[in-house]
């Protein structure tokens, strides 16, 4: 309402007179990204020699729906054991995007200055730069669904074709996606290399019930976790089919979500519109053979995977990644050498759908920043983790320190 509001107001000449929100001006430091940017050999890779990735992407789910995480439904048996005897699994995790399209420059970049998905984001995809790097010429995508702007437009993606099997249905069930990537990755010939990267869209917007879930009503939040449940066994397939083709041990799986959705816990359902806890906390677990590790008690972010990644590959970055505010490697805290850099750790991130932001300060304190109406949320997530009490008044100090750095 505000957005409007404001858009009328400018139309009709009312902003001489009342200032609705603000226009924050470009800071003009250094583009974070700067172009030409590099990959370059300097290091052994620990991962498995002639690696393929797959990135499995899971549009809207939520890092708290993991029984793991403590939720009081077992949802994800298969991905709970998977994650703690086989890969490393980050228990608190985060999107820098309250959305799809906010969240997709961090996820595959692992930086950006608050840009959304757009045709040129294959520029800042560090998982392509690696893949090329590496030799890898085959590269999966599903055609429709999938965030075909992340490679670039005259590269011969395979494009994974839509089955759809119901003309009511708008996304592709978990099932179809792998069955499609299995047809793709049966047809490239012996010891060829893939990078893949597949979205699932079950516990998205478009719900309906799947046979294969467990059914525990009609509720929409009954129906999202039918959906989970659903994508566990049809993961747990995907995996099976790994190992019986030969490649799972050189296989590099990262399994994570973009964002996470809501279910009226602030006053709103769905996504991309809103910075709460619901909305950007996600699961996060990378399988990188040859190392496990259960992480509860550093947060992390999505965007840290694109630099881990690299660093596991043994590629550095120039210019380097070297701004907590966004993406850095993990791989000091996974040889347990470093904690305190990221537990000490300001990073930022912003909504899709709307003109909102947040800084999140040592992951206690987290400053909202709503550009329509030029208001402030401040919360301590530590002893208010459902961000019910508005601190702005009681640490007016930390909040203009927080507002002046996010600005």
């Amino acid at each position: 309402d505000g957005a409007y509001a404001r858009a009328l107001g400018n139309s009709l000449g009312f902003s001489r007179w009342i200032r609705l929100g603000q226009d924050p001006e470009t800071s003009n430091q250094p583009e974070p990204w700067p172009q030409p940017w590099t990959v370059e050999k300097t290091g052994p890779s620990i991962l498995p020699e002639d690696f393929n990735l797959l990135v499995i992407v899971v549009d809207a789910l939520r890092g708290d729906a993991f029984h793991s995480a403590g939720y009081h439904r077992n949802l994800t048996p298969f991905l709970d054991k998977w994650a703690r005897e086989e890969a490393i699994s980050f228990r608190r995790a985060y999107s820098q995007g309250g959305g799809s399209f906010a969240a997709f420059p961090f996820l595959v970049g692992g930086r950006s200055r608050f840009v959304l998905y757009g045709p040129e984001l294959y520029q800042k995809n560090l998982y392509f730069k690696i893949a090329q790097a590496e030799g890898i010429q085959n590269v999966m995508v599903m055609k429709d669904y999938g965030p075909r702007a992340i490679f670039p437009p005259d590269f011969p993606v395979i494009e994974l074709g839509a089955t759809k099997t119901s003309a009511d249905r708008r996304s592709v069930p978990a099932d179809e996606v792998f069955n499609l990537a299995v047809a793709a990755i049966d047809n490239l010939a012996e010891g060829e290399r893939f990078l893949c990267f597949l979205p699932l869209m079950d516990v998205h917007n478009d719900l309906w019930k799947k046979e294969d879930g467990l059914d525990f009503g009609d509720s929409p939040r009954d129906i999202y976790d039918n959906n989970l449940s659903y994508v566990d066994r049809s993961f747990q397939r995907f995996v099976t089919w790994l190992r019986r083709k030969g490649i799972y041990e050189r296989t590099v799986i990262l399994f994570t979500s973009d964002h996470g959705e809501q279910f009226w816990e602030h006053g709103a359902s769905l996504h991309g519109h809103t910075l709460y806890e619901e909305e950007i906390r996600i699961p996060l677990i990378l399988l990188a053979h040859g190392m496990r590790a259960r992480i509860d008690d550093v947060p992390v972010i999505a965007a840290d995977m694109a630099p881990t990644f690299a660093e596991l590959a043994g590629y550095s970055v120039k210019p380097p990644y070297d701004d907590a505010h966004m993406g850095i490697s993990l791989v000091p805290l996974l040889k347990g050498r470093e904690r305190n850099r990221y537990l000490q750790r300001d990073i930022v991130g912003r909504a899709s759908f709307k003109r909102r932001y947040f800084i999140y300060r040592n992951w206690e304190w987290k400053l909202t920043y709503f550009a329509e109406l030029d208001l402030l949320q401040l919360f301590n997530t530590v002893e208010d983790p459902g961000e019910t009490r508005n601190l702005l008044q009681e640490r007016p100090g930390l909040a203009g320190e927080l507002e002046r750095e996010l600005l």
